[in-house]
């Protein structure tokens, strides 16, 4: 029940985020109206008002959702942008899936050491 307050769940696991990485103004993401830098997660002024500053756990939510992912896929976030989290770190063979996925291949599509699709 998605209008329902006290029994609401969130279906894509998104919390209201969306990513636009070339819509209106450049890579952002949104929530509702409030715009975000996606590398640097600074606000963005939008129809002359800027939202408030993400605080540290608003940011660990939000990379944790599916957009952040998609950005991160695409080099558009930054997987380090708090100190104190962990690094993004690639088990093998995920580096290969994310560049297969950021260049329209099948996620099993093998590669040569240097990075080239092989036939």
């Amino acid at each position: 029940m998605l209008n329902d307050p006290v029994n609401f769940v969130d279906p894509d696991g998104l919390e209201g985020w969306m990513f636009h990485p070339k819509d209106h103004g450049g890579p952002h993401f949104q929530k509702g109206t409030n715009r975000y830098d996606s590398k640097t997660l600074r606000p963005l002024e939008h129809k002359g008002k800027t939202p408030p500053e993400l605080g540290k756990k608003q940011i660990k939510r939000l990379m944790k959702t599916g957009v952040w992912t998609k950005a991160l896929s695409q080099g558009l976030a930054n997987p380090n942008i708090l100190p104190n989290l962990p690094l993004l770190f690639l088990l093998p063979g995920q580096e290969e899936m994310l560049q297969n996925f950021k260049d329209s291949y099948p996620l099993d599509t093998p590669r040569d050491p240097c990075g080239n699709v092989i036939d």
